[in-house]
């Protein structure tokens, strides 16, 4: 074993804290000496975007992973709530820190109440924007990135009016700013972890000495139950396990955002997605990866790491936001047909391609390309419209179709099309839901955005 221990960690001032923190634990119990690497994610490059349109909770592990990987770390620490549910299989969380103080305080305000009429609020959390949206419509959420005291700096020169921080980072860089709030945390919030290589038993062993196994098994509850959703950083959800029980929040950005529009919404999923296992084949044999789906890139989780060197092809935007949220940058949009992005792709010179998709998944080829097609998910269909989905159709709601597999089972279950006004996020959407609806809207552009604006025109139109 290496002495000292070398410990990879991101370089802002909270996660230098922490390694500090997981340094002093391995000297005072195990009486290891430790050296800090401090080591440059994209994540801490990367400021003007949301998390999970520029490459998701992997921006903040992947450099880290391949300096364990390559020998130059022997262990990484990490914020667990900044890590991918589903981990590459070489490595392994061996240790967990106690928890801190797990809850969100409010920057700016007393409370959520306090805040003024349409004040603007700070974060690129969905959980935080929808449970903020939840209790508070007229609130505006703003996008912001950046370290503790960056988001701090942005509330005291006026650029936002408030914003929500971690309660662990706060009080582990001393400061005792905001309000402690009453809303269920990100899954693993103010926990830290280390992880290593899974093959290193004496490391493990070793770590087992400063491992906290009550905040272990929680954060292990709630990351599970994470993982079963399907969760990642598009996902508003909120959990807290204690005494072997998660207390869960599963919330709608989508409603949050069609709130922050004047819209009262109701959210129905028609499918229960579920990842598959799978073996990633070698990136060496193939020019390029295909994603047909944002559910494959969500669901094969860490799997895909092996592959971001490759060019990726994506249908339609959707899918190219989630292959960045898992951490791929060399992203080629096509078009939302399959047919279309295979044609684009030989244009391009590829040759052979690796197809991450459904289990249901047409098999897609041709002449000119040697598809490999692995399924990383399967997908359980909805047998009915769920009871309130039904209830605000009957009351003449406008429906919403995100994609042409749900507007095709959307159809079916929905019943005779004729009393019933639909808006699509796109001309293949809309086509798949077929004919006979009273009205049928396109949204302008490919995007979840544009379709929720397309509907708060048309209800605007409406209630004229």
């Amino acid at each position: 074993m290496v002495n000292p221990l070398r410990i990879g960690t991101r370089g802002s001032p909270l996660a230098l804290v922490q390694a500090r923190l997981v340094a002093a634990a391995l000297r005072e119990c195990c009486g290891i000496e430790t050296e800090i690497v401090p080591i440059a994610t994209s994540g801490d490059a990367i400021q003007d975007r949301p998390l999970a349109e520029v490459g998701g909770k992997a921006l903040w592990t992947k450099e880290l992973d391949l300096a364990l990987i390559e020998g130059r770390t022997d262990l990484s620490v990490h914020s667990m709530k900044d890590v991918e549910t589903v981990r590459p299989e070489s490595l392994a969380i061996a240790a967990m820190l106690e928890r801190a103080d797990a809850r969100d305080r409010l920057i700016g305000a007393a409370s959520i109440e306090a805040l003024p009429q349409g004040a603007r609020v700070g974060t690129s959390s969905p959980r935080r924007a929808a449970q903020l949206l939840a209790r508070r419509p007229d609130l505006h959420t703003l996008s912001i990135r950046g370290n503790v005291q960056t988001r701090l700096a942005k509330v005291a020169r006026g650029e936002i009016d408030a914003t929500l921080l971690a309660a662990a980072g706060l009080d582990r860089l001393g400061l005792e700013d905001g309000k402690p709030l009453d809303l269920l945390p990100a899954p693993a919030q103010g926990a830290i972890g280390i992880e290593v290589l899974a093959d290193c038993g004496d490391l493990r062993a070793l770590l087992e000495a400063i491992d906290h196994k009550p905040t272990h098994d929680a954060v292990d509850c709630e990351r599970a139950f994470l993982a079963v959703l399907g969760g990642d950083c598009h996902s508003a959800v909120a959990a807290l396990a204690t005494g072997g029980v998660v207390r869960a929040e599963i919330l709608s950005a989508d409603a949050a955002r069609a709130a922050a529009l004047g819209l009262d919404s109701v959210v129905a999923p028609l499918f229960a997605v579920r990842a598959l296992a799978w073996t990633a084949p070698d990136p060496g044999e193939f020019d390029a990866l295909m994603l047909t789906s944002a559910s494959a890139a969500r669901q094969a989780g860490g799997g895909l790491t092996s592959f971001s060197a490759l060019p990726c092809y994506a249908i339609g935007e959707a899918t190219a936001a989630a292959a960045r949220e898992a951490g791929f940058t060399d992203i080629r949009v096509g078009p939302d047909d399959g047919a279309g992005l295979l044609l684009m792709m030989a244009e391009q010179g590829v040759t052979r391609a690796f197809h991450a998709c459904g289990a249901d998944h047409l098999a897609l080829g041709h002449p000119a390309m040697s598809i490999s097609r692995v399924a990383v998910y399967a997908a359980q269909a909805a047998e009915r419209l769920p009871p309130e989905a039904g209830r605000a159709l009957r009351g003449g709601a406008l429906a919403l179709l995100h994609s042409p597999r749900a507007a095709r089972l959307f159809a079916a279950l929905a019943g005779p099309p004729g009393g019933i006004d639909i808006a699509a996020i796109g001309a293949r959407t809309a086509l798949a839901a077929g004919e006979g609806w009273r009205s049928v809207a396109i949204a302008p552009a490919p995007r979840d955005q544009a379709l929720l604006e397309l509907a708060a025109k048309l209800c605007q139109t409406e209630r004229r």
